[in-house]
């Protein structure tokens, strides 16, 4: 659970030495609400669109018009190295075929 600096206890009477390695925390409560649906365009090139919804409705009627709970994340291709650098074999490696 993640956690945030307590600041009402630190304007508090009742504090008096602020250890600043362990300041007084709180765990934060998990919110469902507002939460981002996203829309992948078939062209990947293209720009994706987000829409937040703050209901439970307007995500089950967002899911079933085809939007994602899971933001796209490129990957991108492996770079051809072999073009602007050449390759050198160390003693005890096979020669290259």
């Amino acid at each position: 659970m993640p956690h945030e600096i307590d600041t009402e206890f630190m304007e508090s009477p009742s504090m008096q030495l602020l250890d600043i390695a362990k300041p007084p925390v709180r765990v934060i409560a998990h919110e469902e609400y507002p939460k981002a649906l996203y829309l992948h365009p078939l062209n990947k090139a293209e720009e994706h669109r987000i829409q937040i919804v703050s209901k439970p409705s307007d995500e089950n009627r967002l899911l079933e018009q085809g939007w994602k709970t899971e933001p796209h994340i490129p990957t991108p291709e492996p770079e051809d190295l072999s073009k602007n650098y050449e390759v050198r074999r160390g003693p005890g490696r096979p020669k290259a075929s």
